[in-house]
């Protein structure tokens, strides 16, 4: 999905596309990770597709496959060759995903401690809200639930 060679226009047609793709059925979640990450580089956060993504992960039951999508992430060269102050961003997401949504306290922990590692004077101690505040929450649910979640 992202490449080195893609010009600003084609950067914001494909992330148009993910905002479309997360609003209907998520897919590619790696590859929606990847241009995450190629623009938080570019210095364009978008926070707000981060929630996106998480909220389309409880909704069409992709729990697994994001939470591997973000470990192969975070265990990838593309985030180590990426600035200091991006990796943690992006691990702060991460993080975000494992205890809020996935239920992941312990792979929660480790990302933080990188980023801690990576950025110590971090202006966030805690992830930041992913929407779903706990797998309890409105519109979130835990791993094992096999029962749709509930609307708000």
């Amino acid at each position: 999905m992202a490449q080195e060679s893609k010009t600003t226009e084609d950067h914001a047609d494909d992330v148009a596309r993910v905002t479309v793709m997360l609003a209907l059925r998520l897919e590619e979640e790696a590859g929606v990770l990847d241009l995450l990450l190629e623009e938080a580089v570019r210095g364009r956060p978008h926070g707000e597709i981060w929630k996106q993504l998480h909220q389309a992960a409880v909704r069409d039951d992709m729990l697994p496959e994001l939470a591997f999508a973000y470990e192969q992430l975070a265990r990838g060269r593309r985030l180590k060759g990426a600035p200091p102050a991006v990796q943690a961003e992006v691990l702060m997401h991460a993080a975000s995903f494992f205890v809020e949504v996935f239920g992941d306290g312990e792979g929660a922990t480790e990302l933080l401690e990188r980023v801690l590692a990576l950025a110590p004077g971090h202006p966030r101690r805690s992830p930041p809200s992913s929407g779903c505040s706990s797998p309890r929450s409105p519109g979130c649910r835990s791993p094992t639930s096999t029962s749709p979640p509930r609307s708000a």
